[in-house]
């Protein structure tokens, strides 16, 4: 872990940080992380789509530009914003608008229908552009992309674990590298 981090998350227990995500998420998505089971497509697609301005994590959903898509041919993408004015709705329309082109690029190669659906995970306000106040805001998104991206198993290819495997082993995460399009959904 950078020193930066390191030093950031050090100011707060874990116990504290895991409230502040914890009172963002609505509760259909508190349900779908406390479940047993890894969620299917189609609870994750119920999940409200983003509609806000402020801070936070959202999912993309992704499947086949074709017709009759296999269930291997869904994939989630976990990302967040942190932008003072335009938070997730800013974040969505980047997307929408030019992409990145890493995301567009894997889009192509495995022949998904872009844009995909946009829900969200995780809110937290931005009351002020105040630079301290920002940063504290991107530090708790941030850690809390991360931690969706683990527990939802939307990590990027070729590190594949078992679903939710990750959980309980999280020292399998030092090769994975942030922002890939996911493994596969059912």
């Amino acid at each position: 872990m950078k020193p930066a981090w390191t030093s950031a998350l050090s100011k707060k227990s874990a116990e504290q940080w895991l409230i502040f995500i914890a009172e963002g998420m609505p509760e259909e998505v508190k349900k779908i992380l406390g479940g047993l089971q890894l969620p299917i497509n189609d609870e994750l697609e119920r999940l409200h789509p983003v509609s806000s301005t402020n801070a936070g994590v959202y999912a993309r959903l992704v499947t086949s530009r074709y017709s009759v898509p296999a269930a291997s041919d869904r994939y989630l993408y976990v990302g967040s914003a942190s932008k003072y004015g335009s938070g997730l709705q800013g974040r969505v329309s980047q997307h929408i608008r030019k992409g990145q082109e890493r995301l567009v690029r894997d889009l192509r190669s495995r022949d998904l229908l872009a844009p995909g659906r946009f829900v969200t995970l995780m809110t937290m306000k931005m009351d002020s552009a105040e630079e301290e106040h920002v940063f504290e805001v991107r530090r708790t998104v941030t850690l809390a992309e991360a931690i969706l991206t683990i527990w939802l198993g939307a990590t990027p290819v070729p590190w594949s674990p078992s679903p939710r495997g990750c959980v309980h082993g999280i020292g399998r995460l030092s090769s994975t590298e942030h922002g890939h399009l996911t493994i596969p959904w059912k």
